[in-house]
């Protein structure tokens, strides 16, 4: 069963991470409440960032691409951690992702514990895409 507040938590450490990654050459500053569009955001120039952490990407060999961030994230950047930390341009993953779509690879299915809807993406599937950190 989910618990909200743990996977909240969860997610929460990678941004903490991720503002220490940048910390030498940009402030990133985390957004207030549960911000549905990004999550972090550079002081400097504005760029908005997604995080995404995965508990099971690591075995399954597989992103797990919710439906929501594909359709309706405003982020410039997706950086996701399976195990091993990933990025990419949002928009780059929501090109190659439709594409896989149309030509039949991918299905919408249910991919969380809260009956998210979303795709399941071989790892290495996505390195069109998906740069290792």
């Amino acid at each position: 069963m989910a618990n909200w507040r743990v996977d909240l938590e969860f997610g929460e450490e990678l941004e903490q991470r991720v503002i220490k990654l940048f910390a030498p050459k940009h402030t990133l500053i985390k957004a207030g409440g549960n911000h549905p569009d990004w999550d972090l955001q550079c002081s400097e120039c504005g760029i908005t960032i997604e995080c995404k952490r995965d508990k099971v990407a690591e075995k399954t060999g597989n992103f797990c691409f919710e439906t929501k961030l594909l359709r309706t994230s405003l982020a410039d950047y997706l950086i996701y951690e399976a195990g091993t930390l990933y990025w990419c341009e949002l928009e780059d993953a929501r090109y190659w992702i439709s594409l896989a779509i149309e030509l039949g690879w991918y299905t919408e299915r249910e991919v969380g514990e809260n009956r998210t809807m979303g795709y399941i993406v071989p790892i290495e599937d996505s390195s069109a895409y998906m740069k290792e950190w």
